[in-house]
Formats: C-alpha cells, sequence, structure tokens
C-alpha cells in the first residue's frame, strides 16, 4: 500500500507539472501575440496569475457557450492580464444623472409599453455601413479613457462622408486634448466632442494630429479636416428609433454598459446578464440577424483590430433594451472646408 500510495503522489506531481507547462507556453505565446513585456519578475508573476484566473473564467463561460446556453464566445485578448479595476480605463464615458440604472430600467419598460410592433418598417433587413464606404479602419484607445472621443469622431466621419462622399480619419487627440469640461483620458462625452469641435472651427486629420494614447497640451492648428455644426440626439432606450437613426442617417455614436465579461468578448451576439450603468461610448455601424441568435447590431469598438471580431462586435438587438444601448445615440450637424 505504501509503494502504491508513492506512485500515485509522484503521479500527480508529474501531471500538476505538465499541466504547468501547458499554462507557462500559453502565456509565452499571449506574450509574443500581444507584445507583452513586464518590468521585472514580481509583476510577470503576478500578470501570469491574473492571466491564469481570467482563463479560467473563460472556460467556464466558454462551456455554455459550446452547449448552446449564451450567444457569445470569450478569448484571449490584450485584457487578460489585466485585473477588473484596470479594465476600467478604458471606459471613459462620464455618467450623467438621467443615465442611472433606476432611470434607464424605468424608461426602457415605458417605452417597451408604447411600441408598437412594427411588421414591415420599410427599412433594409440588412445594413452595413462599412461596406458604403462611410467608416475608417478600426483603432486603438490603448490605456486612456478616449472612447468618447473615439465614438464622437466616428460619427463625424461617417456624417462628413454621407455629405461629400469623401472618408477622412480625423483626429482623435485633438478632441481629447482640447475638449472642454471633458476629463481626456480620464473620461467625457461625445456632447462635449461635437460642442468643442464647433466652438473651436474644426478637427485636424489624424495624420497631422495622430494619436498618442495620453492627453497632451491643445493645438489649434490644421483643423481642416471637418466641422460639425451642432448635433442632434435621438429617442431614448428606443431600439426601433435606433434602428430608423442608423438607417437613415449613417453611423451613430451610441453608449452602453460594458460588464465584466464584455472585455474579453471574441465572437457572437453579445448581451448582458445584468442592467449597469452606461460606461463606453462605441459607434454603431448597421444590424442584422442571426439565424440562431436573432437579431442584432453591429458596433466598432476602438480597442484595436486583435479584440472581438477585427475590432468590433455584434449585440442582441430587440433583447429589452439589453445593455441600454439605445439609451444615448447622436450624430454631429455637419459642413465641410473643402476637399
Amino acid at each position: 500500500m505504501a509503494t502504491l500510495a508513492v506512485f500515485l503522489s509522484l503521479l500527480a506531481i508529474a501531471s500538476a507539472w505538465h499541466f504547468k507547462q501547458i499554462f507557462d507556453q500559453e502565456f509565452i505565446n499571449y506574450k509574443i501575440t500581444h507584445k507583452k513585456t513586464y518590468s521585472s519578475f514580481v509583476e510577470e508573476t503576478i500578470r501570469y496569475n491574473v492571466f491564469l484566473e481570467n482563463k479560467l473564467r473563460m472556460s467556464q463561460h466558454n462551456e455554455k457557450f459550446a452547449r448552446g446556453e449564451v450567444s457569445y464566445e470569450l478569448g484571449e485578448t490584450q485584457f487578460a492580464d489585466q485585473t477588473h479595476d484596470e479594465h476600467r480605463q478604458v471606459l471613459g464615458l462620464l455618467s450623467l444623472p438621467e443615465f442611472d440604472v433606476a432611470y434607464l430600467e424605468r424608461e426602457t419598460r415605458r417605452v417597451a409599453a408604447s411600441v408598437v410592433a412594427v411588421k414591415d418598417d420599410g427599412l433594409p433587413d440588412y445594413l452595413d455601413w462599412r461596406e458604403k464606404g462611410a467608416v475608417t479602419p478600426v483603432k486603438n484607445q490603448d490605456r486612456c479613457g478616449s472612447c468618447w472621443a473615439f465614438s464622437a469622431v466616428g460619427a463625424l466621419e461617417g456624417q462628413i462622408f454621407r455629405n461629400t462622399g469623401v472618408l477622412r480619419s480625423l483626429s482623435v487627440q485633438q478632441v481629447v486634448d482640447c475638449t472642454e469640461n471633458a476629463l481626456g483620458c480620464a473620461g467625457g462625452l461625445p456632447a462635449l466632442a461635437y460642442e468643442q469641435i464647433e466652438r473651436s472651427g474644426g478637427l485636424a486629420t489624424e495624420e497631422d494630429y495622430p494619436y498618442i494614447t495620453y492627453q497632451g497640451n491643445c493645438s489649434m492648428r490644421h483643423m481642416d479636416g471637418g466641422v460639425d455644426h451642432g448635433y442632434r440626439a435621438f429617442k431614448k432606450n428606443d431600439e426601433q428609433a435606433l434602428k430608423e437613426a442608423v438607417s437613415k442617417y449613417g453611423p451613430i455614436s451610441v453608449a452602453f454598459s460594458v460588464l465584466d465579461d464584455f472585455i474579453h468578448y471574441k465572437r457572437g451576439v453579445y448581451e448582458c446578464s445584468k442592467r449597469a450603468a452606461l460606461n463606453h461610448a462605441v459607434l454603431l455601424v448597421g444590424y442584422g440577424s442571426d439565424e440562431v441568435d436573432g437579431d442584432y447590431w453591429i458596433i466598432k469598438n476602438s480597442w484595436g483590430v486583435n479584440w472581438g471580431e477585427r475590432g468590433y462586435f455584434r449585440m442582441a438587438r430587440n433583447k429589452n433594451n439589453t445593455c441600454f444601448i439605445a439609451a444615448q445615440s447622436s450624430i454631429p450637424d455637419v459642413w465641410f472646408h473643402g476637399n
């Protein structure tokens, strides 16, 4: 019996060592893929443990995905070695009292009760403004909470394209640096960005005023990329109104509630498992339907092309305003400073 006990102990040690080698190699591959470097052995050890914890959560979720219990899959992203507190750094939408959870819940129920089901609204069943040339390539805000600026600038790029046929990549950095009443990388609102662009008389192109991932000194140079003349907001918490808006006007700035698992989204149709306050701004570029998972929105994020579906994600549509996706939507009114 003693010999058997020794053998089983050695087998357990060997198995544990084998699994550690697998996890070590996965972490090495992760660091190479996402170009991760750490300042010390201690930091690397901490990051390794956080990585394993996040991998476990992803694996538990993906078991449900494999069984068809959830409609989206999680996977390794640049955030896989970061904690929940660090994830909040890329959620830069400032909160407003009228968009707290209780208010949004009441408004969602009120709108849902008043909306009559539309059998044929005359709108296309599928729409993607990328296919029409109205959307610039996916950008990466990095560890700056500038999502609000990316969302506003994306909407402005789309509106300039709609009015001129010219697609220009505009400067998010100038918005981050110069917007009054915003907090730069600590947060802001798309409406504040629109107001700043109108007040200053224009916005530079990305080429003339490139993104540097932190708030710098404001420069009012090269502001000939485009300008807005105010903005318009759409009916709150009404997904039918949001569908009509994106169909009629083009890409729309929207906000929603990011939950802990969203940061690791890989593919599929995302749906919030609970209600939370708005904390992230993105760009709605279209909609469609999936035979299995139903209606969805097509949304451009600002976390780079290695996140999600090449930088995009799909969110459930007509699912009781999941994540409060229809709570805060807007576009700038524009005119253009020549070609």
